[in-house]
């Protein structure tokens, strides 16, 4: 049997994932050291360690993974987590910050994903914020939507989603407004 970092390199998601899992503890004891109380209303450290297992997967199943210590493939997983803390905290203070005709939307995202975490913690569950996320750009057909909605998320304006996109930015607001709209008849029939 060879080493752990060798069979990760080459693709192994069960070597990835075993690395985790044994190590599973550790990594919570570090985000719980890291997430201030409010950051902990967010989410907590078995959130991010999901978010950790999943991005490290993914990361290995595309043979992403290039450490060749023990050093570099702690420092990778903490540098998922890290960022991982940082998508969320972003996400949220995102749609703190809005205003405008796009107020009413984040108010009702903010709404749903307190309401996800809530209904998660009180499940005993590993993720909310996260799981209805995932089920938001699910519920989006068009990839191109999917994009403007995340990167909005993380708080790009739509001229920087236009250039990223090579689009006109028109071609963005005229999508973001119907995509708002879609989101804000999803979300009502959900509360229905």
């Amino acid at each position: 049997m060879s080493d752990p970092i060798s069979r990760i390199r080459e693709g192994d998601r069960d070597a990835a994932a075993s690395f985790v899992t044994a190590n599973s503890a550790l990594i919570r004891r570090r985000y719980r050291q890291k997430l201030s109380r409010r950051a902990r209303r967010l989410c907590d450290s078995q959130d991010l360690l999901a978010t950790i297992l999943r991005r490290f997967d993914r990361l290995v199943h595309e043979k992403g993974v290039r450490a060749s210590s023990m050093e570099e493939l702690w420092s990778l997983i903490f540098t998922i987590g890290d960022n991982a803390m940082i998508d969320k905290a972003r996400i949220v203070q995102k749609l703190h910050r809005v205003e405008g005709p796009d107020s009413l939307l984040a108010y009702e995202l903010r709404c749903r994903l307190a309401r996800a975490e809530r209904i998660a913690m009180r499940l005993g569950q590993e993720q909310g914020l996260e799981t209805e996320l995932d089920e938001l750009l699910r519920s989006i057909p068009d990839s191109t939507n999917r994009q403007i909605l995340t990167m909005w998320l993380m708080g790009h304006s739509h001229d920087f989603i236009a250039d990223d996109l090579g689009v006109p930015s028109a071609a963005v607001r005229q999508r973001w407004h119907r995509l708002r709209e879609q989101l804000r008849g999803d979300m009502g029939k959900g509360n229905s």
